[in-house]
């Protein structure tokens, strides 16, 4: 296999698997993503490691688990065991320098209000925080000053869940249309520095969507306002057999709520979706008028899904383990590798930091836990040992909140150490409705996925393995 030498991440945020075309969206449509799937591969299992923010993105930069790595929650929120990422030798970024990459970065960071890109080597965007948005960053100010750009924002929810709305003006007037302007504008200046001295280059864009605010133009939202949005298969769970936490997360103006207070949501968020989709569909298109097709691995993913209603009402992540939030994106295309095919195998998000170090032929360093794709994707490659199962974790964001999560086969089961456990026959309920914790229909299989999990937190040095030891040790209810 001739592994491409340049590299185009693309990087979406809170974005679930039903909201891209590629993974079978009922309803909302984004064709320059699936174009990626259409000369890639999709993976269907595809995982991240905790389904928070800032823990999400410190696992891309080093390929471990937020437990390794200590973002264990957002950087700007209580309970976080490193408030600034710290620049180290076997970070993604600094082994890609190292081999004499171009790095460039646009969009959101998330991992420090003082550690920035460029302090990482990056070239490009330096947006401190959180950025809500991204609205608000001074150089997205310039830009619209520059070019002579104004917009306006027409809210269409009510403050209540999450919000969205219009933006009223140019498409070029959106943070999304900035983003994608800046990475092409560093695709230009890398493509020539490759042309010239063969310097490859690692392109990182970061969308804030669709995380809300859902706030698009016009075009997209009419793109959606009459849409018939089925309504979720779990969104009438009672949550009764569910942990506590996940009715305590609910919030007091989202309770009870008809459907369609969360279908006008879903609309926002779809169109937010597409509009982010035109631009990826830009950057695609310049990369192909750049003529670097052929030398170019191009990587689709998300940090984390989204509730949007689930569960009777959920919204946000993290407090829970289910599909909707924790199953993510994956696709990968390359010159070379598997076209248009699906990937049935386990994948984590620990696994594209590693992937893209492959792809520039180097030795992860240190402390990896993930592992490349690539031998995935190759289809000359043979019979590939890949692990049969994948795990995620959760440190809570605001409420601390300890969880793990294994998959396997069809099954999952949820470790939560403060409360009862979950299992789920995804097979019979892909919608999560049945806890099946103290089914003893499924005891065996619970037990041998508890042993891999531990297996597993061991392995990696979870602290958290050891609380899980005293509950095996004392009988809890799944150990019965």
């Amino acid at each position: 296999m001739s592994k491409p030498k340049n590299i185009l991440f693309i990087f979406t945020d809170q974005h679930r698997c039903d909201a891209v075309g590629a993974y079978g969206a009922p309803v909302c449509k984004t064709p320059n993503i699936d174009s990626i799937a259409e000369r890639g591969v999709t993976f269907d299992r595809a995982y991240t490691t905790c389904s928070v923010c800032s823990p999400a993105r410190g696992t891309i930069m080093t390929g471990q688990y937020p437990h390794t790595h200590r973002v264990t929650t957002n950087v700007h929120g209580p309970g976080c065991r490193m408030s600034e990422f710290e620049v180290a030798p076997h970070l993604l970024s600094e082994q890609l320098k190292q081999a004499g990459y171009n790095l460039g970065y646009a969009g959101k960071w998330h991992l420090g209000a003082k550690s920035l890109p460029k302090h990482f080597g990056f070239e490009g965007h330096n947006f401190p925080g959180h950025g809500g948005g991204g609205f608000g960053y001074p150089e997205y100010k310039e830009y619209l000053d520059s070019n002579g750009l104004s917009y306006e924002i027409e809210d269409l929810t009510e403050n209540a869940g999450h919000k969205g709305g219009v933006v009223q003006g140019p498409i070029e007037a959106t943070v999304p249309y900035f983003l994608a302007q800046t990475t092409i504008d560093l695709m230009d200046r890398f493509a020539g520095d490759y042309k010239q001295s063969g310097k490859p280059f690692f392109m990182w864009c970061n969308f804030w969507g669709p995380h809300p605010p859902y706030y698009s133009t016009q075009h997209y939202v009419d793109m959606y306002k009459d849409a018939p949005i089925p309504e979720h298969g779990n969104f009438r769970d009672d949550k009764m057999n569910k942990p506590a936490v996940h009715r305590m997360v609910m919030r007091p103006d989202c309770v009870d709520r008809p459907w369609e207070f969360w279908a006008e949501r879903v609309r926002l968020s779809h169109a937010f979706t597409t509009m982010i989709d035109d631009q990826i569909g830009r950057m695609l298109a310049r990369l192909t008028e750049l003529g670097l097709d052929d030398d170019t691995l191009i990587v689709f993913s998300a940090d984390h899904g989204d509730s949007l209603g689930m569960h009777g009402g959920l919204m946000d992540k993290c407090y829970f383990m289910y599909e909707e939030t924790y199953h993510i994106p994956l696709i990968v295309a390359a010159p070379g590798l598997r076209r248009g095919e699906r990937e049935d195998r386990f994948a984590s998000s620990a696994d594209i930091m590693p992937t893209f170090l492959d792809a520039a032929g180097i030795t992860p360093p240190g402390v990896v836990q993930g592992r490349s794709l690539l031998p995935l994707l190759d289809a000359d490659a043979g019979e590939v040992a890949w692990p049969d199962h994948v795990v995620s974790e959760s440190h809570g964001m605001v409420v601390l909140c300890s969880q793990r999560m294994i998959r396997f086969e069809n099954y999952k089961y949820v470790y939560n150490a403060t409360d009862i456990d979950e299992f789920y026959d995804l097979e019979k309920d892909p919608w999560e409705m049945d806890n099946l914790a103290d089914d003893p229909a499924y005891r065996e299989i619970r037990h041998r996925m508890m042993g891999m999990l531990h297996h597993r937190m061991k392995e990696t040095n979870d602290r958290l393995h050891k609380c899980f030891e005293w509950a095996l040790g004392r009988g809890n209810h799944l150990a019965k």
